[in-house]
């Protein structure tokens, strides 16, 4: 099944919880810095942006309801996210914002 999404034009893949031994790891470590046990942490996901690709803004807490500005929680709630780049691109690309 392909999902298409204007809000996202990268490419994007979900690794298996506790696949590997290095999984496992990152995993354990994420429940760590977060204070949760590890079975809390979601599977990883691992994001390529190519040129001219982008996440837009969005909700991960839910939707976004325009009329009242407010967001429809959808459970189980992400408590926090933890971004890790493997690139170097020049400062202020590549980035993460918050508006």
């Amino acid at each position: 099944m392909k999902v298409t999404s204007e809000e996202r034009t990268s490419k994007y893949i979900f690794l298996k919880k506790q696949q590997d031994l290095i999984i496992r790891n990152i995993e354990k470590k994420a429940s760590e810095v977060v204070g949760v046990f590890s079975e809390n942490v979601e599977p990883l996901q691992i994001i390529r942006y190519k040129k001219g690709q982008s996440f837009s803004t969005h909700h991960d807490a839910g939707t976004l309801n325009i009329d009242t500005g407010h967001i429809e929680l959808v459970y189980p709630r992400r408590i926090a996210t933890l971004f890790v780049y493997l690139n170097d691109l020049p400062c202020g690309q590549g980035h993460t914002e918050f508006p």
